[in-house]
């Protein structure tokens, strides 16, 4: 049975937001439980040069709505991240990002799959490949690791998370 790409990528995205919405929330808990302050949580960073967590949450959420958004044929839009440092503001934006992709039109995605695909990476360079090779190798790959270390950062501080956290339930 062939699957089409917008049946494997949407949900498996959907998911991966949804738990990283589980995963702020438990660390949410747990900074509250220590009286920790979020914007100090938000900042926690793996090593020094690596981006804190709050661009954890803003990135995997990016990467999702806008990389959906290109395969979709839409002009992916800016989505600011957010000024404060609380956690229903990332909360918010993960959610938000997840409503999107949620929306997108399964039958546009599907159609891109073997058309070629255009999309920045950093600031100065641009790629091309196939829809489905950017589903499969530029946006899953970024989703996962940003949740990952999103994951990483809030067990580095002690939240009480396990593995079922990051998978959900299976």
């Amino acid at each position: 049975m062939t699957q089409t790409l917008s049946a494997f990528l949407l949900p498996t995205l959907d998911r991966a937001l949804a738990q990283l919405v589980h995963i702020l929330d438990r660390g949410e808990a747990h900074a509250a439980e220590r009286s920790f302050d979020s914007a100090t949580v938000l900042a926690l960073r793996l090593f020094p040069d690596m981006l804190p967590l709050s661009f954890q949450f803003v990135i995997a959420s990016d990467v999702a709505q806008r990389g959906t958004a290109r395969l979709a044929g839409l002009e992916p839009e800016p989505a600011p991240a957010p000024t404060e440092a609380t956690f229903a503001a990332y909360r918010a934006y993960v959610e938000n990002a997840r409503n999107l992709v949620g929306g997108r039109d399964a039958a546009a995605i599907d159609a891109s799959a073997e058309k070629t695909t255009s999309f920045p990476i950093g600031r100065d360079r641009t790629a091309e490949m196939t829809g489905a090779d950017f589903a499969r190798r530029f946006i899953l790959p970024n989703v996962f690791f940003h949740a990952t270390t999103a994951y990483a950062l809030f067990r580095q501080a002690g939240a009480p998370l396990g593995k079922a956290d990051f998978l959900g339930d299976v």
